[in-house]
């Protein structure tokens, strides 16, 4: 019997470990794979990414029609927020955060009108900005810098991506490819990634579980976009 129960131990022992050896070649093969068919992302080109909420916790105005939003949604990417109803002109008239320019595309602001965060400041005349009841001033969605309307027209139009620099992939930095025969098939990738002329430049990547917690990974995500290059998450 002693026998038996020993033997039955020694299978038990063996067969763990084969599913181990198995395991660990499918998590391999996964890794391997993926780095061959070079790091997913979705659709650059295809615009704003809303994500919508019921409750906005501020005072907030549709950059498309001006009017107060209680219920509508705003881009993950650029931050502008719309009713639901205006998407379909925002889509035309508020051009999104881009993604990806050509090698010797010179990084510029983006600037986003009004629904600056509380307590904004204007990085020429130093005096407080957004404050006005109404869709005014303006924020860039790479640097994070807010001016004024009437302080906008001497701010030098170059962007230095901001204090987050260090960790953000210029959009001038990246080439992409797409892979795949079929429509349903293609994918677009990352096919190189180029270092800027920053110091101690180190770009970091994000990676959520969009289920974890009370929709924790999903905020996580959507603030992500908004500070670094949506490539990156």
């Amino acid at each position: 019997m002693s026998e038996m129960l020993e033997w039955r131990g020694d299978s038990l022992q063996i067969t763990v470990c084969c599913l181990v050896v198995v395991l660990i070649s499918w998590l391999l093969t996964k890794i391997f794979r993926h780095k061959k068919h070079g790091l997913q992302i979705g659709d650059p080109y295809k615009g704003h990414r809303w994500y919508f909420t019921d409750f906005l916790d501020k005072p907030t105005y549709c950059n498309e029609c001006e009017a107060t939003v209680v219920r509508g949604g705003f881009c993950e990417n650029c931050g502008v927020c719309v009713h639901e109803e205006c998407i379909p002109n925002a889509y035309k008239r508020l051009a999104c955060k881009v993604l990806v320019l050509s090698k010797n595309s010179v990084m510029k602001h983006h600037w986003v009108k009004g629904n600056l965060p509380l307590c904004s400041v204007c990085s020429i005349c130093g005096n407080p900005c957004g404050t006005e009841p109404r869709l005014c001033d303006f924020r860039c969605v790479w640097c994070k810098e807010k001016v004024h309307e009437h302080c906008l027209k001497i701010k030098p139009p170059n962007c230095d991506l901001g204090k987050y620099s260090r960790m953000i992939l210029p959009p001038n930095c990246i080439s992409l490819t797409v892979k795949g025969w079929t429509d349903r098939r293609k994918r677009t990738v990352v096919k190189e990634v180029r270092r800027p002329s920053l110091s101690q430049w180190s770009p970091v990547l994000v990676f959520a579980n969009r289920k974890s917690g009370d929709n924790e990974g999903e905020r996580l995500i959507s603030a992500f976009r908004g500070l670094l290059n949506p490539v990156q998450v």
